[in-house]
């Protein structure tokens, strides 16, 4: 149903709670020709079910301005063995700020990887820039960015404390592999190996992250 607001500058003329996309939500907007502009709070949830998974709860909260997401956003997934977690901030609709992402996967599973994943960086203008660190079921990954987005510099994969017992290497410039290589720190010995860390990063991204992002698509250029 939809309500008028009141009390808040900020927000819509009205309020909706009700259903959307499966499950329920709770926004302000203003009514325009062009049809209804998102403004002020938004929060969603989603129940379902699904064979293998079972129950699935996804959620979404954050804010809106002009029919654009600003600010802090959430987005959470629980169910099928996992539990993830990813917050956003955005300007004007566009990625500006911290990039977070956490998850928990409690069985094995044909997913990227098991156990505790994380990721972290920060965006300005859709476009990843400075420090890159990451968290793959004990492998840790560290990198950067320059400002155009372009990885840079020295990327690194520890997994030393794991079963390979390798550390990954590759300096970057500019979005150019000047060199890869692998070494064995139970041996020594050292290979000369493919880029392949940056591409990871983004495929994770692509597959862990943007459907999070996607679950309440308006607003955002994702």
């Amino acid at each position: 149903m939809s309500l008028r607001a009141f009390g808040d500058r900020n927000k819509g003329r009205y309020r909706y709670s009700g259903r959307y996309d499966g499950g329920v939500a709770v926004y302000y907007y203003d009514d325009t020709p062009d049809g209804r502009v998102y403004s002020g709070q938004f929060w969603f949830k989603r129940r379902s079910y699904s064979i293998p998974h079972g129950k699935i709860v996804e959620t979404v909260s954050g804010q809106y301005s002009g029919g654009l997401r600003k600010g802090r956003w959430t987005f959470t997934h629980k169910g099928g063995g996992m539990h993830s977690r990813l917050a956003v901030d955005y300007s004007e609709g566009r990625h500006e700020g911290k990039y977070k992402y956490f998850a928990v996967r409690r069985h094995s599973s044909t997913d990227f990887v098991d156990g505790i994943s994380r990721i972290s960086f920060s965006m300005s203008g859709d476009r990843p820039v400075g420090a890159v660190k990451g968290v793959f079921k004990g492998e840790i990954l560290v990198g950067s960015y320059d400002s155009e987005g372009r990885p840079d510099g020295l990327w690194q994969v520890d997994s030393s404390k794991t079963d390979s017992c390798m550390i990954d290497y590759e300096v970057w410039e500019h979005g150019i592999c000047r060199e890869a290589y692998s070494v064995d720190v139970s041996t020594g010995t050292k290979r000369t190996d493919k880029a392949h860390i940056t591409e990871f990063v983004a495929s994770f991204v692509y597959r862990e992250c943007l459907p999070l992002e996607r679950l309440a698509g308006i607003g955002s250029g994702t």
